[in-house]
């Protein structure tokens, strides 16, 4: 690695972590304009609830705590 010493931490090494965060806050935001409140939001944010799925119930009149429920 050019013009790296010994004992540096390598550039981007946090990259990972912080890219988890981005799309966590990003899966946050999307269940937020999907009519989730804030709590709900960053708690599918935070599970494998699928986005798609979620769109798909909502859309299809699905009330956002019975959404939820599924989802979780």
């Amino acid at each position: 690695m050019k013009g790296q010493h010994v004992g540096e931490p390598l550039q981007g090494a946090r990259r990972p972590r912080d890219e988890r965060l981005r799309v966590r806050h990003w899966r946050r935001d999307e269940f937020l304009q999907l009519g989730f409140p804030l709590s709900d939001a960053s708690a599918l944010a935070k599970s494998a609830a699928d986005l798609g799925v979620t769109r798909k119930l909502i859309a299809a009149g699905c009330p956002h705590p019975t959404a939820f429920r599924i989802l979780r």
